[in-house]
């Protein structure tokens, strides 16, 4: 048995209500193929069709498939939006107006501190266009294809406020460049080439509720001439 193994996991009742039998069938296909490749790229997968909606179910059956592996699975690929995999609501313990938080943060621990994870969980979100699904499920496979041929280079995006805990996630995938952080770095200085030829992204910016730019956030230590909350990046 390899080394990594890898959990993907969505809803079969779910997707065909969403997009039709044949997209349906379609996107099955696809996850057939991204496990091939990556079995090709020297991991395991294993694909978990889930029945219920309830993600603490949901959780359970992962943890239940993680029992059958040694050593246990270190990713999760959750496929779907909150209407096929549902997210946990966990309470917001800031007073923002918002009551609840939506998070995959569970899903990655054994425990009840869903705080210390165990395994890296990743979601592929769905839209009423089932095309954006399929493109990505696509383009994940490939990637897998490629993973041994290629060298591991990734580009990383932080605030500067979080820049402690992003550089912490970013090095644990082992990658040799500097993270960018915002401030300074903004939408008027930002390059588009740095994206170019990555393995990997990862990106720790704010996002505002129905607006698609992501921001950055000064700390406390950077100049004054820093704005406190820039446009970090535009779609």
């Amino acid at each position: 048995m390899t080394h990594e193994v890898e959990i993907i996991v969505s809803h079969k009742e779910r997707l065909t209500r969403q997009y039709g039998a044949a997209v349906f069938s379609d996107l099955e296909g696809i996850l057939h193929t991204l496990r091939q490749s990556i079995a090709d790229s020297g991991m395991e997968s294993h694909l978990l069709w889930i029945e219920s909606v309830d993600p603490e179910s949901v959780r359970t059956s992962i943890l239940e498939l993680t029992e059958e592996f040694s050593p246990r699975p270190t990713s999760v690929l959750l496929v779907g939006g909150d209407e096929v995999v549902p997210f946990f609501r966990l309470k917001n313990e800031v007073e923002d107006g918002d009551p609840y938080i939506l998070s995959d943060s569970p899903y990655s621990s054994n425990g009840p501190d869903w705080l210390i994870p165990e395994r890296a969980v990743g979601r592929v979100p769905g839209t009423r266009n089932a095309e954006y699904l399929l493109r990505i499920l696509t383009s994940i496979s490939e990637k897998h294809r490629a993973h041994r041929s290629r060298k591991k280079r990734g580009f990383g995006y932080s605030t500067s406020k979080w820049r402690a805990a992003s550089k912490a996630v970013y090095t644990s995938i082992d990658l040799k460049e500097a993270i960018r952080l915002s401030p300074p770095v903004t939408k008027d200085n930002f390059r588009p080439r740095w994206l170019e030829k990555r393995a990997f992204l990862y990106f720790n910016l704010h996002g505002v509720r129905e607006r698609s730019e992501w921001y950055g956030e000064r700390t406390p230590s950077d100049p004054d001439s820093y704005p406190p909350f820039p446009v970090a990046l535009l779609p």
